[in-house]
């Protein structure tokens, strides 16, 4: 025995088998865990054990059927007009902990089903009521689910189990139902989830993996291949997690592709350029043509019109921009005859994006710090939390054309981007052989950016803004022929893009300028729309800073909708949270830049390079989303240069510091960050699901049934 000690010590004076050792206590930790903490319940006794069959269940608004099921239970029809109810009558007062209640619906679209569980009890003097806090909610083919732990005060003499909605079906649908009786007090059974471990495993990940390479930032790379892994994990880590969400949520289960079917995007914009004409093929009806004001919602109602859609002079139009139709789904129509699905063209995007994103930061880093790389442990938290922030991750949890709008812009934005570092213009690089190179190709996808989403033009500006910085502090080095290839190369790919945009919009409209956002028929009556400063506010509230909510009878963490203003405003889902609270370490933006010592020219500089594109441009992003509300797609169009600007500051700060105290604590800060910002993040991605309206040709019913079987998984407590 003293050998084998021996041997085992010895074993662990070798790093990685010290390291390994201590995940797996921590996974086996986090698995002890889950097998008594998190099924606490199921070590309870519940008391006296009842089974009341279902003919002993009194059922109001349904008709009993001649049908059985396999398992030879009786089968009853219903109508989602009307929902039933169940009532157990006791022949004495009766202590109900538990009740399984034992009911199967037939269509798997109705994927949830939400109960009032009731009690009724008599006193000498009075008849009271109880209710459980919380309702009983039953998943599609989640056997679990059937278990409801109740928190009534009193025992009770009946009770009372009132249906109140069906998950995705609206009133009148007809169901059918097989019902096997109650069980009252019944042990609720061990369950060991899954979703749990690996949710804590993740937590623990994120502060386990950057400890072990903060550890040893002082020690130099072995072997390159050692190095090359690390690098390779900053590409994969973050592709493999939106793959991954994208699967969760149930996309993959979609057709490729379709024959008829598209969307104003992927099939509407794509037949309209393939017969040769900017409006669109479906002819506006007669009632509409003949509305004084169609875009008023309220003169709308019992009007067959297109939602979302530009009505003008008699056509319908599209406002949603071309440029995802002209790289992605009219090449694959013309290729393959059919209509890529929406979603698939969100995942291309959002995973090009990424990629780039991450190039990006890779190659900001080896610039800013050539002399004195960035250890690893801070490089990847930093990434970390640059991930979280960018917004990407929000056009993936509802890919609609929509989506399809924001997750090319910012594809767009991230290359660009990535062409304007490499290139040295937004930062001092020596390297200028693909010079010429970076600005045509920086200027091709900026304008593509503004094509695919005309707030872009902002972006634009400030692109503009930089060459002529960079020109005019360059320009004494400069030959007259590099002069003139300076302004070809960076400024051609505008003046050609911005001209098709201003011919397109002069073919719809009349106009080189004018994009038509007024003629949507859509939420509000954009074309006699006031400006209101209180929706000013509002959108700077809700998606800046508006707090997040905790509540033990909800799965994940909500945030209050704040409006300012009696105006209308358009709230896509009722939860918001702000990206500065969601994202702390964005408050140092404020403060890291005036720590440093800079005379006025050179904050002058900041402020027009810095400042202007990564602080006040994404501020006017929000300002302007005034008119159109708050949806979550919007944060991959202003996320990403805040987040940018608050994660270079930072490591920016971290490399200028000697004091050993101050990179400890600069980590530690990082770390409680990227942990916080993941869980929100999770918290705001899956609170959208149940809120969206999904597409109309996806199979919803799965990543929403999957959404609330991941809420009673993680909700334990419950």
């Amino acid at each position: 025995m003293k050998k084998l000690f021996e041997k085992i010590k010895s074993f662990l004076k070798i790093k990685l088998a010290r390291r390994i050792a201590i995940f797996l206590a921590i996974f086996s930790a986090i698995v002890l865990v889950e097998c008594t903490a998190f099924n606490y319940r199921s070590y309870q006794d519940r008391g006296a054990k009842q089974d009341i069959v279902a003919s002993e269940v009194t059922i109001a608004r349904s008709t009993l059927t001649t049908e059985k099921s396999k398992d030879n239970k009786n089968i009853y029809t219903m109508n989602t007009k009307d929902y039933p109810v169940f009532t157990i009558d006791f022949d004495k007062q009766t202590e109900v902990n538990t009740i399984y209640f034992d009911i199967n619906f037939d269509n798997v679209e109705a994927y949830r089903y939400m109960f009032e569980v009731s009690g009724t009890y008599h006193e000498e003097t009075r008849v009271g009521s109880t209710y459980s806090s919380a309702n009983l909610e039953i998943i599609y083919g989640d056997e679990h689910t059937k278990y409801f732990v109740t928190d009534f005060n009193h025992p009770v003499e009946k009770v009372t189990i009132r249906m109140l909605n069906v998950g995705n079906y609206g009133s009148g649908a007809e169901l059918k139902y097989s019902f096997g009786g109650v069980g009252v007090n019944h042990k609720i059974p061990f369950h060991f989830s899954w979703a749990r471990v690996l949710l804590l495993l993740g937590a623990a990940s994120i502060l386990y993996f950057p400890i072990c390479l903060f550890r040893d930032r002082k020690e130099q790379t072995g072997k390159p291949w050692k190095k090359i892994a690390l690098e390779a994990l900053m590409y994969i880590i973050p592709i493999a997690i939106v793959v991954g969400l994208f699967a969760l949520f149930g996309h993959f289960e979609n057709a490729f592709c379709n024959k008829d079917y598209g969307t104003q995007i992927s099939k509407e914009l794509v037949d309209a350029f393939m017969k040769g004409h900017v409006y669109l093929d479906e002819k506006p009806s007669e009632a509409l043509m003949a509305l004084s004001n169609p875009y008023d919602p309220n003169m709308r109602g019992g009007v067959s019109y297109l939602w979302d859609h530009l009505f003008y002079n008699g056509k319908y139009y599209s406002y949603y921009g071309i440029t995802p139709v002209f790289l992605l789904f009219l090449p694959f129509r013309l290729i393959f005859g059919q209509y890529l699905y929406d979603a698939y063209g969100v995942l291309l995007f959002t995973v090009i994006g990424v990629f780039f994103m991450t190039m990006t930061y890779n190659r900001t880093l080896k610039i800013l710090f050539k002399d004195k790389p960035l250890p690893l442990a801070i490089k990847y938290t930093l990434y970390g939390l640059l991930f979280l922030g960018s917004g990407c991750l929000f056009n993936l949890t509802r890919p609609y054309f929509y989506e399809v709008s924001t997750s090319s812009a910012y594809m767009c934005m991230m290359i660009m981007l990535y062409h304007l570092v490499s290139g040295g213009i937004l930062f001092k690089n020596e390297d200028k052989k693909y010079f010429s190179y970076h600005l045509v190709f920086a200027s091709l996808w900026g304008a593509l950016a503004v094509l695919a989403r005309a707030t872009m033009a902002l972006y634009a500006v400030c692109h503009v803004i930089y060459l002529g910085f960079y020109f005019f502090k360059n320009y004494k080095e400069m030959k007259k022929k590099d002069m003139i290839l300076f302004f070809v190369c960076s400024l051609t790919p505008y003046v050609i893009l911005g001209g098709v945009q201003c011919i397109y919009n002069y073919l719809r409209f009349g106009s080189f300028f004018d994009f038509g956002i007024e003629y949507s028929l859509t939420i509000a009556d954009f074309k006699n729309m006031p400006f209101h400063f209180g929706n000013v506010l509002t959108s700077l509230y809700n998606f800046l800073f508006g707090l997040p909510i905790p509540t033990a009878n909800s799965y994940f963490m909500y945030g209050a909708n704040i409006h300012f203003g009696g105006a209308y405003y358009f709230f896509e889902t009722s939860s918001s949270v702000g990206l500065f609270i969601r994202m702390p370490i964005l408050w140092l933006i404020f403060i890291l830049p005036f720590m440093n010592k800079a005379t006025a020219k050179e904050r002058l500089e900041h402020l027009v390079l810095r400042w202007l594109p990564c602080v006040i441009i994404p501020f006017i992003q929000v300002a302007i989303t005034w008119q159109s509300g708050y949806a979550t797609r919007y944060f991959s169009d202003f996320a990403w240069p805040l987040t940018f600007f608050a994660v270079l500051l930072i490591a920016k700060q971290y490399q200028q510091s000697e004091n050993e105290k101050v990179h400890k604590g600069i980590f530690a800060f990082l770390v409680g960050n990227l942990l916080f910002s993941s869980f929100v993040t999770i918290c705001v991605i899956f609170v959208y699901v149940p809120m969206l309206t999904h597409h109309a040709g996806a199979v919803d019913w799965a990543y929403t049934r999957f959404y609330y079987h991941l809420g009673h998984e993680l909700n334990f407590w419950r």
